[in-house]
């Protein structure tokens, strides 16, 4: 082996490392942005990293209520065509989870990702809270995908899609939202930045932020560890006004 080409196999080797890291962490902090958001709008929840989906939104004690499928690319932009690998791996699993009973026909199902929705593309018509939304539309899009498409890495997934009868797909697509142009993981400082400013003055903002996510982290790990149980919102809720009610107005330890 040339060592032009072992040089190459380092270099995808390392850029795919990368790009996996960086996926996870853009995973756990779109886990505490969205477990901000509905902290802050007073609901109670447990949220779960890695157990249904990469993130999982479950009623307090009781069945899931959102799963979110988060999708990170740095640098160059992605599309979000009918035959993305991207949507077609996120599709099956959430098939096969309802298939399996794992996941309940009410549950919200998100695509948070940092591509764009191809221009009248399936993932476009399922865009949440836009006008053009049109779950019907996606699933012709979706079908004739499934019936045309030579892309071998989909394979499972048009099998998997499929099996599903019409009233199936149209069940499931009501329920999926695409949610694109996320910010990526270094522009997601800025959207923490706005769900903390009503707790954090300006000038200890930053401070506050490292001290929130670095806690977050702490707890996600121990979650995924098996050492505690899944993240409850009264947490959340605990460590925020503890911070905020500091008498010094600095943020806590």
């Amino acid at each position: 082996m040339s060592d032009v080409i072992k040089w190459q196999i380092m270099s995808e080797s390392k850029f795919s490392a990368v790009d996996a890291t960086l996926g996870y962490a853009y995973q756990v902090r779109c886990a505490l942005v969205h477990s901000l958001v509905h902290a802050r709008n007073g609901e109670d929840f447990e949220v779960g990293i890695e157990t249904l989906d990469d993130v999982t939104f479950t009623a307090t004690g009781g069945e899931p209520l959102e799963l979110l499928q988060t999708k990170h690319h740095l640098g160059s932009k992605s599309a979000l065509t009918d035959a993305a690998v991207d949507l077609w791996k996120t599709l099956r699993i959430w098939i096969e989870g309802r298939e399996s009973g794992a996941i309940p026909p009410t549950a919200k199902l998100y695509l948070i990702t940092t591509a764009t929705a191809s221009s009248a593309s399936a993932a476009a018509k399922l865009r949440g809270h836009s006008d053009e939304r049109d779950p019907s539309a996606a699933i012709d899009a979706l079908n004739a995908t499934a019936l045309t498409s030579g892309n071998e890495k989909n394979k499972l997934a048009y099998l998997a899609y499929s099996r599903l009868s019409l009233a199936d797909r149209r069940s499931l697509l009501n329920q999926v939202y695409v949610i694109d142009v996320a910010p990526n993981i270094s522009n997601l400082d800025e959207v923490l930045r706005q769900q903390v400013r009503w707790l954090a003055p300006i000038k200890h903002e930053d401070a506050f932020l490292q001290r929130l996510e670095g806690w977050w982290f702490r707890r996600v790990l121990k979650q995924l560890t098996k050492a505690a149980p899944l993240i409850e919102s009264r947490e959340i809720d605990l460590h925020m006004e503890t911070c905020a009610s500091n008498s010094s107005g600095k943020p806590c330890p």
